[in-house]
């Protein structure tokens, strides 16, 4: 496999371009040959007629690609210049699709790619790209993603290098589409692919819920306020025509399970945020900031780290936000990062980055994507060691306020957060033993009973410790207070991962154990009486619990179910004690109260 990236300005350039792949393909006449462009027009028609140029010139050249991103603010260029990137593949293939979404949903083309790719042997990946911002294609994505979830999926959304509305296309030969999703899967057995995923913000400010949302990208409300007023109200920012130059540097930054991602918005329609991707109602996002330092730190340990994969081709797809953060000469040092592995690493700038793989969930914002492709073995150069950057790491004898600015954010925003931490801890534990405390406890029941499906059933358990007056009377109080907690310590062994343990008040603590059976309940009830019994807690020669046990449902009153779990708690105790009693929630009358277990 071999790269090769040319740099278009006129049309001298491209004459002397397609010369050159020419005799590239002379040379390598068993070569497949893949040519990307990127192309900084917004005229569809002239985007066209330079597409047919190289197709009329090069017509056993697959040619693929996308309009790449325009400079938002007067600090930053982006060079408005066609890139082509040649990769001749001389050992493995590939194979190119698209999908015309003005007539099918992103769902159905995923679905139509699965069916598409069937039969390929040996998949090792699949490059992506999309026109129209508001398509998102996340559907897509998962849908390969369940199908072939060792399979990486990279790429990126087009962009509009104009600033007249969303111009953006993708192009296959010298067809352009502006509303279609582009795929070219890679594969063969002796193929090789690799990914980098950098991002480097880092959190600043209060923590905010997105409280209304929809499924289109649209966040209506942050914390029950305008979505809006977070960039306004924190940032000072306008509503105008430079919104996106303003905000692009402050991404929202949240997990999406493990993974991290940023989230971009690209506009705003009244007090309305419109991103190009989903953020579900209920996540917890803050505010990020980043110094180019942490940028250029990760993603230069990325590239250093590929030295070891010995790539024959590198894509990369960047964000136009860290462009902007950094300014042209860092932003142009970072794609450089590459190209020490391989001098003809190629970048683009879109309105998104896509990778979904085991260190990115998909549809990104923010980073920094380099994928990397080697045909057979690994044949590393010796003439090519770690880059080093000597202006990173080295201390300044005078910071830029800016830089530190960031750092007093960084440090009150650490702070703040561990103070509500602390505070919510504080708010939801007990103090002496750590579980949850009642208060708590009865928001995590209604929880539990809301999601439970009508054929689920939740097992609920209420403990007391038996004569603990006496312990108390005996031993003292400070002795008391360690049998509790190491009372709670064997239960909390004891119990499966999905449970709720609260202390409930004194010696009292109530348990709820969701999609529970009777026999699963009983059984668990049974294993803490014989664990707790068991337990040494010298000096009081032996401690024994009673439990009463009951099962609630979708449909159950949380005051029902507890009444019903403490009288048979009552029977447990009144009844000798050290023993485990279960009642039906509407046995009340306690005429259906049945021992399931005594230890004497």
């Amino acid at each position: 496999m071999k790269q090769y990236r040319y740099v278009l300005t006129n049309q001298s350039e491209i004459t002397d371009f397609i010369t050159a792949v020419k005799q590239l393909l002379k040379e390598n006449p068993a070569a497949k040959a893949l040519l990307q462009v990127i192309e900084p027009k917004d005229s569809y028609e002239a985007i066209a007629k330079e597409l047919n140029t190289l197709v009329c010139s090069l017509p056993d050249v697959m040619i693929y690609g996308m309009t790449s991103a325009s400079a938002t603010t007067s600090n930053i260029t982006v060079p408005d210049k066609t890139v082509c990137t040649l990769i001749l593949f001389e050992k493995s293939n590939y194979k190119i699709f698209h999908y015309n979404c003005h007539v099918q949903t992103t769902l159905t083309a995923g679905k139509k790619f699965l069916t598409d790719i069937h039969d390929l042997p040996d998949l090792k990946g699949v490059l992506m790209m999309s026109s129209d911002i508001m398509l998102g294609p996340d559907d897509f994505i998962g849908e390969f993603e369940h199908s072939y979830p060792d399979v990486p999926i990279f790429g990126a959304v087009a962009a509009s290098y104009s600033s007249n509305g969303d111009t953006s296309a993708v192009f296959i030969g010298d067809a352009v589409y502006d509303r279609e999703i582009l795929t070219i899967a890679f594969y063969g057995k002796e193929l090789h692919i690799d990914t980098t995923y950098d991002l480097g913000w880092k959190a600043v400010g209060k923590e905010f819920v997105v409280t209304k949302s929809d499924a289109h990208g649209i966040v209506e409300t942050i914390d029950n306020q305008p979505a809006v007023s977070i960039y306004v109200d924190y940032l000072g920012v306008e509503t105008n025509t430079h919104f996106f130059g303003n905000v692009v540097s402050f991404p929202f930054i949240y997990k999406i399970g493990t993974k991290q991602v940023a989230r971009i918005p690209f506009n705003y329609e009244g007090t309305k945020l419109i991103f190009g991707q989903q953020i579900p109602e209920g996540t917890k996002a803050s505010l990020s900031y980043a110094k180019s330092e942490y940028l250029l730190k990760e993603t230069l340990k990325s590239a250093n780290g590929m030295l070891s994969f010995a790539p024959d081709a590198i894509l990369i797809f960047c964000c136009l936000s860290r462009r902007i953060l950094m300014g042209d000469r860092l932003a142009d040092r970072e794609c450089e990062y590459f190209q020490n592995v391989n001098e003809n690493a190629s970048w683009v700038y879109g309105y998104s980055e896509i990778l979904c793989n085991h260190e990115a969930p998909g549809l990104l914002n923010g980073a920094f994507i380099a994928v990397a492709f080697r045909e057979g073995p690994v044949k590393v150069d010796p003439h090519k060691i770690p880059y080093v950057d000597s202006a990173l790491g080295n201390a300044k004898p005078v910071l830029s306020s800016n830089d530190r600015l960031i750092s007093f954010l960084e440090k009150t925003s650490a702070d703040l957060r561990r103070s509500v931490d602390e505070l919510s801890y504080l708010a939801s534990h007990d103090q002496l033993t750590g579980i949850l405390n009642r208060t708590f406890f009865n928001g995590v029941f209604k929880k539990n009973i809301e999601h439970m499906s009508d054929k689920d059933a939740m097992g609920v358990l209420m403990l007391d410790i038996d004569h603990f007056k006496h312990i108390n009377d005996t031993y003292g109080h400070n002795i008391g207070d360690v049998v509790l907690k190491q009372m709670v310590g064997v239960v909390s062994q004891n119990l499966p991962q999905s449970a709720a343990f609260s202390r409930w008040g004194g010696e009292e603590f109530m348990c709820i154990v969701p999609s529970s059976s009777k026999e699963d309940i009983l059984a668990l009830a049974q294993k803490l009486l014989t664990a707790v019994s068991s337990a040494d807690y010298t000096p009081v020669p032996m401690v024994t619990v009673s439990i009463g046990v009951t099962l609630a449902n979708h449909q159950s009153i949380r005051a029902s179910v507890f009444r019903v779990v403490d009288e048979a708690l009552y029977e447990a105790k009144n009844t000798g004690r050290n023993r485990v009693v279960f009642l039906e929630p509407e046995d009340t009358n306690l005429k259906e109260l049945q021992i399931y277990s005594t230890l004497s």
